[in-house]
């Protein structure tokens, strides 16, 4: 892997590989630092059914997927590997409300954000798959039962989240029209945050060409740059 870069982008969360991968589509030769390793599908299923190898604690051997740091006010968790935070995160995409551009902190820095943000929405919407939720279980009843009783049962709706849920016996490219990953349809293994071994839930670590280089700490292979990216 080439050491002549155009950027550098430390970190390969969301925000590190959308950034990278805008970049790379645009022709810069592009590298995205990483800490944790490139994890295999084999990696998260280990990381589902076992603690040692879900989390990320290297001082206790512990080089999971999974960090949590705990400070005086806020606990943080988050993801270490190619992929960062998407890796871990309940895939749960929500969109702010207009009451949100509102907001006396930031409604006066724009005449109107919510229409100057709805393309790029739309976009992380294509991008990450979003679908809305069709399966609804005892703990969905228990909550609209809340709702209602609360006298806010009008809040009460499906998810929409950043999983495929098509068939699960079937491979195929939903989302990108070949060009993107394989995925099959969501199987209900509840493991979202411990990492989808089965490609059914959108991360970073999953970009559609062009892709650019990654590389990480430790990491037993990386991926290689794509010819939009190359010098």
């Amino acid at each position: 892997m080439s050491a002549d870069f155009d950027v550098i982008v430390i970190g390969s969360g969301f925000g590190g590989s959308v950034s990278a991968l805008r970049l790379a589509e645009k022709g810069y030769r592009v590298a995205v630092l990483e800490q944790g390793r490139d994890l295999t599908s084999a990696d998260l299923q280990r990381a589902g059914s076992s603690v040692r190898h879900l989390l990320w604690a290297p001082a206790l051997g512990m080089r999971g997927p999974l960090a949590q740091k705990v400070f005086a006010n806020v606990g943080v968790v988050h993801g270490v590997g190619v992929g960062g935070g998407s890796l871990v995160y309940a895939a749960v995409l929500l969109e702010p409300k207009a009451s949100f551009y509102q907001a006396p902190a930031w409604r006066d820095l724009h005449r109107d954000w919510q229409r100057e943000l709805a393309p790029h929405y739309q976009r992380a919407r294509q991008m990450l798959g979003a679908s809305v939720n069709p399966y609804v279980g005892l703990q969905d009843d228990w909550l609209q039962q809340t709702a209602a009783q609360l006298g806010r049962a009008d809040s009460y709706g499906p998810v929409t989240q950043g999983i495929y849920f098509g068939a699960p016996d079937a491979a195929v490219d939903p989302f990108f029209a070949g060009k993107g990953p394989l995925r099959q349809g969501c199987s209900r293994c509840g493991n979202c945050i411990s990492g989808c071994a089965q490609g059914e839930k959108q991360s970073g670590q999953e970009l559609p060409a062009p892709r650019p280089a990654v590389g990480c700490a430790g990491n037993q292979r990386s991926t290689c740059q794509s010819p939009e990216s190359q010098g």
